[in-house]
């Protein structure tokens, strides 16, 4: 999301996450042989990809301690350009005072989900991730260390639509307490996340009442943003409400607003 004069730390987090300054370096995480199994049977996992939509959402957030609304919207588009295999996807925040900040994911789908190709994340400038999965590689145009590419890795955009679609594929498979664990790629970094299923709840949203599975990916560090994630069987197992949350009091909460077909 794109800022005015405000510094790097002052910034409410960013679709579906912002980096920080210790995110850079997490690139060459280990990864113990138990949490790589994990990672690669998910990877494996029955899916449903969702039909193409743009989901709109009200937004309401805070930076700095004062609070702030906005639109946004997220954009799926399975078969771009004519290809049934390729995906794009675009998640925009934005208000009239900090301006837009924008995530996409472009690649290919294959019969276990999204396969990324290439994630950018633009504010103010757009940095990138590359999967050059041919020689099994994430690289990053911000110049941090590439990272390993694990199987069913994702960006933090396309993570977001294959839970959507790992839930679609079977969704009594994930109740509460179950753990899911997708290596997730930003502009400068790769680790593997863990979403958390909290259990379902029903959700009051400006497009209305909706009943939506919780997840969350608790903070990995200090500085890091708590993400909470709602999946609503109404809207194809895609997020009804995306809210992410900073020390200090930061936050972004998208609601579901209204549904268009792209």
């Amino acid at each position: 999301m794109r800022m005015v004069s405000t510094s790097a730390a002052d910034r409410p987090p960013a679709p579906p996450a912002a980096d920080t300054p210790d995110d850079a370096s997490s690139s060459e995480a280990t990864v113990s042989p138990e949490l790589a199994a994990q990672v690669a049977a998910l990877a494996n996992a029955k899916v449903k990809v969702p039909g193409a939509v743009r989901l709109n959402y009200k937004i309401e957030g805070k930076t700095k301690g004062f609070g702030f609304s906005g639109k946004g919207h997220l954009l799926w588009q399975p078969g771009a350009g004519g290809d049934p295999a390729a995906y794009e996807a675009q998640l925009v925040v934005g208000n009239f005072l900090l301006g837009n900040r924008s995530q996409t994911s472009s690649g290919r789908l294959t019969a276990h989900g999204l396969a990324p190709t290439r994630f950018a994340d633009k504010a103010r400038s757009e940095q990138a991730a590359h999967f050059v999965r041919d020689k099994g590689q994430i690289v990053f145009s911000a110049n941090t260390p590439q990272a390993a590419l694990l199987p069913g890795a994702q960006d933090r955009l396309s993570v977001v639509l294959q839970i959507s679609s790992l839930l679609a594929g079977n969704p009594g498979r994930f109740t509460a307490g179950r753990t899911l664990p997708i290596q997730t790629a930003g502009a400068k970094d790769a680790e593997v996340w863990q979403f958390v299923v909290v259990g379902e709840e029903t959700l009051g949203l400006p497009g209305g009442e909706v009943r939506a599975l919780k997840l969350v990916r608790k903070p990995r560090h200090a500085y890091d943003q708590q993400i909470e994630l709602w999946f609503a069987e109404k809207l194809g197992f895609l997020p009804a409400r995306i809210k992410l949350s900073q020390v200090g009091g930061n936050l972004v909460d998208q609601s579901w607003e209204s549904s268009e077909t792209p």
